[in-house]
């Protein structure tokens, strides 16, 4: 079942690529979820800004909805494995619309969860 797959995701800076994180997540968890591990990731704060991620590049592509800062918004609760993604697919995530900080993140593997791992996950960095 896609539900209980890991999706491992790398995701970088739109403007500086070489600094990186591979994330993983698993396909139940909601984009609330990753939002919250990005924003952990890049050093956001997760008591202010309005993000977003897109199924292409951001602003002219599909969004997925807004996602506030305390984990709500319209885009919070769609599962991942509900983006119906494939190894290779990327998305864009937008951190704090004024400021408009963009990251790129692409699908690199869909694995299985190793027991007792909790997600999401930090799995390694690239600064």
């Amino acid at each position: 079942m896609e539900d209980e797959k890991v999706y491992v995701f790398k995701a970088a800076l739109k403007q500086r690529k070489k600094r990186w994180f591979h994330i993983e997540i698993t396909g139940n968890q909601t984009l609330g979820d990753f939002d919250y591990i990005m924003r952990e990731a890049f050093n956001h704060d997760t008591w202010d800004h309005l993000s977003e991620f897109f199924s292409g590049q951001a602003w002219k592509s599909k969004g997925y909805g807004e996602i506030d800062p305390d984990g709500g918004g319209s885009g919070s609760e769609k599962l991942i494995s509900q983006l119906a993604l494939s190894e290779g697919d990327k998305l864009e995530y937008v951190y704090d619309f004024g400021d408009d900080i963009q990251h790129v993140i692409t699908l690199e593997k869909i694995a299985e969860p190793e027991n007792d791992e909790e997600y999401p996950r930090i799995i390694s960095i690239k600064r």
